[in-house]
């Protein structure tokens, strides 16, 4: 059998006895070895010569070791080349052997990654060796060791040689262009480059040239169409040459059909014509600059008074349509810019160039105001019930000032009047919009809405027929908003809001009013202030102060209790929530307890600091004794050392009344049992068992103590 049985059987020698089965098993795989001329086999007795080891079977495999990723990367170097081994785990399982350059090298197919053949996933660079990829073998694609790219040429001399067309097919992801060709991009914006053939037939079909960002968007420098015409900077070319631009000749000039050739401009110093450079004023004479011989295009034409006004245009002699005569500056994009150099003089005026009835938009420069809209002679300035037409006249002009729509004065500087028929005058700095509303002696105010008056320093009005009147030297803002209402006083800082609201002269006064008057006698029913710094409000439906977000039982989604105070539709004390139903954790309270917290409490008349004695004294507890007293259940905290909640101050009252009830209750019932006895006593005169006259004394000084108790509480 050769040397590998005799080791076997040397072996199985040496093995204790207490081994029996181990020595069988090695004795039955001698059996399947055979070796011959250096070759061995198993479950073959003619192993392959050219085989060093020859394993034959029809039912069984060879297992090599198996190990885990990190076992086999854990083997310790030096790893011998050609060591294989099965890994179990990993992203790829599989065989792996050892290989001098590249180290363990993966030989599975099934995740892999790769086999570096056919349509595989390459796992290293495909080396050629100067053969060319190709379908049947023939022609194909060759890469020369330079880099140089050949398609049908076996010996490409650029980077890509074809032997034959390209055609570029469907659009590509540059903004939708046709096929094209890209080359020199380097990632930046303007370096790719377009050559593209728009296959939508027609005229403007044909060769685009352009560059494209690095964000795919193509911008088109060049166009040659299929008519044979050529444009630069133009989508639609006419001629066989179209620049929209400039074209520079750096020598040699234009040529023309003459054979002339031209190396400077015609006139170039000048003939003041058209649209040559002019080397002098140009002098229009009355006449102007017109686009045409017609009436129209003469009447629409740019003039220059010998004043320096310029016009467009003239007066118009029929209603202003689009087919009528009048100016017009269609698609206008660029700034439009109106200076003024600030001549302006306090008192002094200047003649306006338009004035009275008409509509019109005036940059007056030299108070620097603007006016846009008209006038139509119809309106009013302030209570004046005469109509007059000079809204946009002098002295009604103020500086800096602007007037919108129709029939509106901003005399004041840096006044603005929005809408019709406003005033603003004899004041500074006041807005006003809406219709026949009226600011004298207004600074910095602000107005809105439909016939309101205002006077003094920055106040609000809006809404109806509404007015403010203050000091016109106190800064402190007021405010009147509403239906007729009023913010009126001699100083400043009133507040009047709602239906007939009104301070009533009173300053630091706020009056908040409802609509409840509206279908009664609202005239003697409005809210009237009756003192300074007081606050008034009317609510006929009652009011409700919330101290939680919810209001409704709902926050955020969430169920939440509203917390709160009412006052209800004409009662005259808050109503405090105390449903059953909205309340939990409740705890029993041990009224005897509260009566001796509530007869250690300190208790009195006393005033608050700073307030007369006099008029202002009050009785009741401190909040520091009530809140020690009462201001934890066991539960958590109520209130705090410095306040009192009223309805907790309630709340401990109802609970003494209670305690002081219950006592009264057990008092009558002690003192009835009491009356009995005596009763009792009374009607056995001669039983011979009438008490004695000191027990007497007793029980008759037990029931004057009783009802010395009883007494104090029944006058309660």
């Amino acid at each position: 059998m050769g040397y590998l049985r005799d080791a076997a059987y040397s072996t199985l020698h040496l093995l204790p006895m207490k081994f029996p089965l181990l020595a069988t098993a090695l004795l039955a795989a001698t059996t399947a070895l055979a070796q011959t001329s250096g070759s061995v086999g198993i479950g073959t007795t003619a192993p392959n010569a050219k085989a060093a080891l020859e394993v034959s079977s029809t039912t069984q495999g060879v297992l090599v070791p198996r190990l885990t990723e990190s076992q086999r990367t854990g083997i310790a170097a030096p790893v011998p080349v050609g060591l294989l081994v099965y890994q179990t785990d990993g992203t790829r399982p599989g065989f792996w052997y050892y290989e001098a350059t590249a180290g363990w090298t993966s030989l599975s197919g099934a995740g892999s990654g790769g086999d570096n053949l056919g349509n595989h996933t390459a796992t290293q660079s495909l080396q050629l060796n100067g053969n060319t990829l190709s379908n049947n073998g023939t022609g194909g694609l060759r890469i020369d060791n330079s880099g140089n790219v050949g398609v049908g040429v076996s010996s490409p001399t650029q980077k890509v040689d074809v032997d034959g067309g390209i055609l570029a097919r469907a659009h590509g992801p540059i903004s939708n262009q046709g096929a094209y060709l890209q080359w020199n991009r380097t990632g930046g914006d303007g370096e790719t480059w377009l050559l593209n053939q728009q296959g939508q037939g027609g005229i403007n079909a044909g060769i685009r040239f352009g560059g494209a960002t690095t964000g795919n968007a193509a911008t088109e420098w060049a166009r040659f169409r299929n008519d044979g015409n050529l444009g630069i900077g133009t989508t639609s070319p006419g001629q066989k040459l179209e620049v929209a631009g400039q074209i520079y000749s750096n020598t040699g000039g234009f040529r023309f059909p003459d054979g002339t050739v031209q190396t400077t401009a015609a006139g170039s110093t000048g003939d003041n014509l058209g649209n040559h450079t002019a080397t002098q004023d140009l002098n229009l004479a009355g006449n102007k600059l017109v686009g045409g011989t017609t009436a129209r295009a003469v009447r629409s034409g740019l003039g220059l008074t010998p004043a320096g006004l310029l016009t467009l245009g003239a007066a118009r002699i029929q209603a202003d349509t689009l087919t009528g005569n009048g100016v017009r500056l269609l698609s206008l994009d660029q700034d439009f810019v109106l200076t003024s150099k600030g001549f302006f003089a306090p008192g002094q005026t200047r003649a306006l160039p338009v004035t009275g009835v008409g509509d019109r938009v005036m940059w007056l420069s030299y108070y620097s105001a603007f006016r846009a809209g008209g006038v139509s002679g119809n309106g009013t300035i302030g209570t004046s019930p005469q109509p007059t037409s000079t809204q946009w006249d002098n002295p009604n002009i103020g500086q800096y000032s602007v007037a919108f729509g129709l029939d509106n004065v901003a005399r004041d500087r840096f006044s603005t009047a929005f809408g019709n028929n406003n005033v603003v005058r004899a004041g500074e700095g006041t807005t006003v919009m809406g219709y026949g509303n009226n600011a004298v002696q207004t600074f910095y105010g602000l107005m809105t809405g439909y016939q309101n008056t205002m006077r003094g320093q920055n106040g609000l009005v809006g809404g109806y027929q509404s007015k403010v009147q203050t000091n016109l030297i106190l800064p402190t803002p007021s405010l009147a908003f509403g239906y007729r209402a009023q913010a009126r006083t001699s100083q400043a800082g009133c507040v009047a809001i709602g239906y007939y609201a009104r301070t009533g002269g009173y300053e630091g006064s706020f009056a908040l009013a409802d609509y409840s008057p509206v279908r009664t006698d609202y005239v003697n029913d409005s809210l009237v202030s009756t003192a300074f710094n007081q606050f008034s409000a009317r609510f006929a439906g009652g009011y409700r102060l919330f101290t939680t977000t919810a209001t409704n039982g709902w926050n955020n989604g969430q169920v939440q209790t509203p917390i709160g105070v009412e006052l209800t539709s004409g009662a005259n004390a808050w109503t405090v929530l105390s449903d059953s139903t909205k309340k939990e954790r409740r705890v029993l309270a041990d009224g005897n307890a509260f009566l001796e917290r509530i007869n250690r409490m300190r208790l009195g008349s006393w005033n608050y600091r700073g307030q007369s004695p006099d008029t202002m004294r009050h009785y009741g507890p401190m909040a520091q004794d009530f809140f020690a007293a009462f201001g934890h259940d066991g539960v958590g905290r109520s209130g705090n050392s410095t306040s009192i909640n009223q309805a907790d101050f309630d709340g401990v009252n109802l609970i003494a009344i209670q305690a002081l009830y219950r006592r009264v209750l057990t008092l009558e019932a002690a003192n009835a049992r009491l009356h009995q006895q005596v009763r009792q006593l009374q009607a056995q005169p001669g039983s011979g068992s009438t008490p004695a006259p000191a027990s007497m004394a007793a029980l008759e000084e037990r029931l004057r103590r009783l009802e010395a108790q009883l007494s104090p509480q029944a006058q309660r």
